[in-house]
């Protein structure tokens, strides 16, 4: 069934009509729009926009709001709300949790976000059969999981084939990832102007999904994998040019809608090397900066990082790409090439993949971070000040691990938590209702 939404034409920031009910009465105070911010919409100004037909497991998105949204738009600063166990599926049933993959992209125009990422290593679903290299979607509106991709089907491998680009594909040259991810780390993003969830492939590593891709020597070089939410299909262009160097399973991959390319850090046990992504002219290009080894450019003087699993997110106000490492707080400048070390004053732990969240809390102009285990605390960063503070109240203590994104349009950041395996429950989390003053 094909299905329909509006995009804008004069801009990569788009907002879907459907969703405008969710803004108005919801306490939230009007700011100017940061760079690759979803607009809100006005009354008569759809009248420029053309007509989009979405095929495929994401049709019908978004869909018409639920009545959990009040709920979310009633919560007050420093509250969670346990929204229960969202829909499963009709056909897959519901998402199951995936450790170290904290992210889960947020796409404005879909009004929801992707969940990928292997829970235990190489673990075939006894249900369905299928190794866990599946793909979903959570649908914020509707509170429910869509499958994007099931997983391989381990007792069909034969239905496998090479594609000409040396891609796995279907027999009828269908391209399909198969085991492209371990943990998904830091390496799952959303092309908020194509139109396309990525990640970049780094597993291949357990299971009958990874043996097959070893097996058939698939190739392993190009760009990242993608699913096209237009068209409803997956794709990925073969390698043109050079690829980065010193790839790794812990790294960095997020899309920056002010250069309309996807930023690539490969930390490759502290050689450090920043790349773009073009997905319209499939090239990589490496960057140089102040961490790429051998460089002689000028930083702060902090100190290079030894390798990845690190939390992170883009700010879209201040352009700058934020990791969380530990007792680190870093970011890349994309201006200017350079990472920064801003060492805000007092003792954090940001974590790393396993017990952290970090998102940029666009209504407040601040990095928030998430954490449990030894920590369970809510971190804020305020990057006009250089502060950061933890807020007064305590993660819940059912949450013990999780995914998640913030969703700028009701202010809340969702955290999925579920253990490996297993089904689970949303969480919504206010830091502030109204944006600070300043």
């Amino acid at each position: 069934m094909k299905a329909k939404f509006w995009v804008k034409m004069k801009t990569a920031a788009e907002w879907a009509c459907a969703v405008l009910a969710l803004v108005a009465g919801g306490g939230m105070a009007a700011r100017p729009l940061a760079a690759g911010e979803p607009e809100q919409g006005k009354p008569g100004e759809f009248a420029q926009e053309k007509q989009i037909e979405r095929k495929g497991p994401l049709a019908g998105l978004p869909s018409a709001p639920g009545s959990h949204l009040e709920k979310i738009k009633a919560m007050g600063d420093d509250t969670w709300l346990n929204l229960g166990t969202p829909a499963p599926d009709p056909q897959w049933g519901c998402a199951l949790g995936r450790a170290w993959s904290p992210k889960m992209p947020f796409a404005p125009d879909l009004r929801g976000a992707f969940l990928a990422g292997e829970g235990n290593h190489g673990w075939v679903n006894p249900k369905t059969h299928r190794q866990m290299d599946d793909c979903w979607f959570y649908n914020v509106n509707g509170h429910r999981w869509i499958c994007v991709h099931p997983g391989t089907e381990v007792d069909n491998l034969a239905a496998l084939t090479l594609n000409k680009d040396g891609f796995s594909a279907t027999k009828s040259g269908e391209p399909v990832p198969v085991s492209g991810l371990v943990h998904a780390y830091e390496i799952l993003t959303y092309d908020t102007d194509l139109k396309r969830y990525m990640f970049m492939p780094h597993g291949i590593l357990y299971g009958p999904a990874a043996e097959w891709v070893q097996k058939n020597k698939a190739q392993m070089e190009g760009g990242p994998w993608y699913f096209d939410t237009v068209d409803g299909k997956w794709g990925r262009q073969p390698l043109k040019g050079t690829y980065p160097s010193n790839v790794g399973y812990p790294d960095l991959f997020m899309y920056v809608p002010s250069k309309r390319q996807a930023f690539y850090h490969a930390f490759g046990s502290s050689r450090n090397h920043s790349n773009f992504y073009d997905p319209e002219t499939n090239l990589w290009a490496e960057v140089k900066s102040n961490w790429t080894e051998g460089s002689q450019i000028k930083g702060d003087g902090g100190k290079r990082p030894d390798g990845g699993d690190c939390v992170a997110c883009y700010d879209s106000k201040h352009d700058r790409i934020y990791i969380g490492q530990g007792s680190r707080l870093l970011y890349f400048d994309v201006k200017t090439n350079i990472w920064m070390d801003p060492k805000p004053p007092g003792a954090f732990n940001f974590k790393a993949t396993h017990d952290a969240v970090m998102n940029y809390d666009s209504m407040n102009d601040a990095i928030v971070t998430i954490t449990i285990g030894d920590a369970g605390k809510v971190l804020a960063y305020d990057p006009a000040t250089n502060t950061c503070a933890a807020t007064g109240g305590t993660v819940p203590k059912e949450i013990a691990q999780m995914n998640g994104f913030y969703d700028p349009i009701l202010n809340v950041h969702f955290i999925f938590a579920a253990l490996d395996n297993y089904e689970g429950v949303m969480w919504a989390y206010r830091y502030k209702r109204t944006p600070n003053k300043k």
